[in-house]
């Protein structure tokens, strides 16, 4: 299958042409300056383990929300690629690395992304009550669950990604219930290995 239409079966309808550019130029910055500053490891499925799997959060919206928040952005994933297929959504990347907040602001510029807002900080100190946020690889899933239930705003959602490897212990869903939170798994079929959501409501 070719690389559009994978992304065409995630997000559920066609792409628009710039997205697809954007995003494979994201991808190529990713397999070479993003290699060489150590923002991901060499020798990986760009495409597959990164461009894929982060469109795979996506699908946990109807329709796009307003603003999002990557929390513990790294290399921009998931939240540089949801802002390119977002155009709409204002996308904010954190990340307490000045090193990586360097890099983002330059593939940024790189891509005109004007949707994008880049903020250096530990996630600790966030102190205001986000609408939308992802997690990717940045907590283990109890306490992204507990940053969830802090951060939220009412009617707040937050998807968080969980392994890859195997299917994930169900009983996390127990945990963010008793944070208060609205919780449930969905599977991500069209990759391979499946992706894995918590999706977690704010009610």
């Amino acid at each position: 299958m070719s690389q559009r239409a994978d992304l065409t079966q995630i997000i559920g309808g066609p792409i628009r042409e710039s997205a697809f550019d954007q995003l494979s130029r994201f991808a190529t910055w990713l397999e070479t300056e993003g290699v060489a500053a150590g923002a991901i490891g060499p020798s990986e499925d760009v495409w597959n383990r990164h461009i894929l799997d982060s469109l795979a959060f996506a699908t946990a919206w109807d329709t796009a929300p307003a603003n999002l928040t990557d929390i513990g952005t790294g290399a921009g994933l998931p939240g540089l690629v949801l802002a390119i297929i977002w155009p709409s959504t204002a996308v904010e990347l954190v990340d307490r690395s000045g090193r990586r907040t360097r890099l983002l602001r330059r593939i940024s510029r790189m891509l005109e992304l004007d949707n994008l807002r880049i903020l250096q900080t530990d996630v600790d100190h966030i102190d205001l009550a986000l609408d939308a946020m992802v997690m990717r690889a940045v907590f283990p899933p109890p306490r992204a669950v507990a940053f969830a239930a802090d951060h939220l705003s009412s009617g707040g959602r937050a998807v968080v990604a969980l392994s890859r490897s195997q299917p994930p212990d169900p009983s996390i869903v127990d945990v963010a219930s008793a944070a208060g939170l609205d919780a449930r798994i969905e599977v991500v079929e069209m990759l391979d290995p499946p992706a894995w959501l918590l999706i977690m409501d704010q009610t």
